[in-house]
């Protein structure tokens, strides 16, 4: 039975809301809120890692989840469980006074996070060849940066007359309002596309390729989720910059919201693996740089560089890898988000911990910095191997 879908522009506005809602503020939130929470709550740099690791054991559960459903009603009904996660855990966020029960809720929201990341993403660009793909996923994926933008701006502007909880039960709020939007906007998948679900879930691990770009993914994860946790709380950690935490927070949304877009247009240019071989050596470069100087200017650099690549690596991994195993978008999303997931969640504990340790984040931003580097290397690989592939089909 034919569908009434939105247009395309709505449908589009439909994932880029749903986006800010999962991401912006339901998982990145907790990034410029860190810092006024352990005033609160009086918890340590280890504590907030491990909180954050919870968060993203959600995440991968939850892309877990997805990947082995195939019944679009029950998709469909997923995304909405999701934002409806994401905006009750962003308001219970500030309703517990109590590190326990605040992982509880992250938990719950990671969860909720995976959901809509991949299920949003793939309503939206459901149905649209390669390049058309590339353009529309840069567009629904300016939603994480804008929501990075909106988080920090929240707090620099309020944190001063709200406290921590009432700024989180704010971005509740704003979540619930989004979420009745995307609800309305994105598209409901028609059951007659059941049938070209089936293939990922049996063969994505006999692909070599494909293995290696998993591998890759999960890296990027590694690499990326340090500064993703952090980087407020490190900047506001010198001494000297402690008044730039929240504003380094915006410039990373910022320059996170058009990145994907204009890596898009490079990646339709030059090819996917090639353009993400670039993003990772700016990604490592951006995760880097504080460990050398904590001049202005290199915080800045490195504010743009991650805001820059971070949510291009996962936009462009998740294009990529749909069309490395055809007609098996949603299960090939949800299996690059385990990758993904797996990496961000083990790499924020280790950090926090490695600051109690170590005393510093130096330790911490060097990991990260040689995860990207072996996220470069096995994407380098996968390259490598589809193109051998490709040449023995022909």
């Amino acid at each position: 039975m034919a569908q009434n879908h939105p247009s395309m522009k709505l449908i589009l506005l439909g994932g880029f809301l749903a986006l800010i809602v999962s991401m912006g503020l339901g998982r990145f939130f907790y990034t410029p809120m860190l810092p006024l929470m352990q005033d609160g709550m009086s918890f340590s740099d280890a504590t907030g890692g491990w909180i954050a690791g919870i968060n993203l054991l959600g995440y991968s559960l939850g892309a877990i989840w997805v990947s082995m459903v195939k019944t679009p009603s029950i998709r469909w009904w997923l995304n909405i469980a999701g934002l409806f996660l994401c905006t009750g855990g962003t308001f219970l966020s500030g309703a517990f006074d109590n590190e326990i029960a605040l992982t509880i809720v992250r938990f719950f929201t990671g969860l909720g996070s995976a959901f809509v990341m991949i299920l949003s993403l793939a309503f939206a660009i459901e149905g649209l060849d390669e390049q058309q793909r590339i353009r529309a996923s840069g567009i629904v994926i300016a939603g994480v940066g804008i929501g990075l933008a909106l988080s920090g701006g929240l707090t620099l502007i309020l944190k001063t007359t709200l406290s921590w909880q009432s700024l989180w039960y704010l971005g509740g709020f704003i979540c619930l309002l989004m979420t009745i939007c995307a609800i309305l906007w994105l598209p409901r998948p028609a059951e007659n596309h059941i049938s070209n679900n089936h293939q990922t879930s049996t063969a994505w691990w006999k692909n070599k390729p494909f293995v290696l770009f998993f591998t890759a993914y999960f890296f990027g994860g590694a690499g990326y989720s340090v500064s993703a946790t952090f980087l407020v709380d490190l900047i506001q950690g010198a001494s000297d910059l402690s008044w730039l935490g929240d504003s380094a927070w915006i410039i990373v949304g910022l320059a996170a919201a058009p990145s994907s877009w204009l890596w898009g247009r490079a990646a339709a240019r030059f090819g996917g693996h090639k353009t993400l071989m670039t993003a990772y050596v700016l990604l490592g470069l951006g995760v880097i740089l504080p460990v050398f100087s904590a001049e202005l200017l290199f915080v800045f650099l490195s504010a743009f560089l991650f805001g820059a690549t971070f949510s291009s690596v996962v936009g462009m991994s998740m294009t990529v890898g749909s069309h490395m195993i055809p007609h098996a978008s949603t299960q090939t999303m949800g299996v690059l988000t385990i990758a993904f997931g797996l990496g961000q969640m083990i790499s924020p504990i280790i950090a926090g911990e490695s600051t109690r340790i170590l005393g510093g984040y130096d330790g911490a931003l060097l990991m990260a910095g040689a995860a990207c580097a072996l996220g470069l290397i096995f994407t380098v690989m996968s390259y490598a191997s589809l193109n051998r592939q490709k040449k023995a089909i022909t």
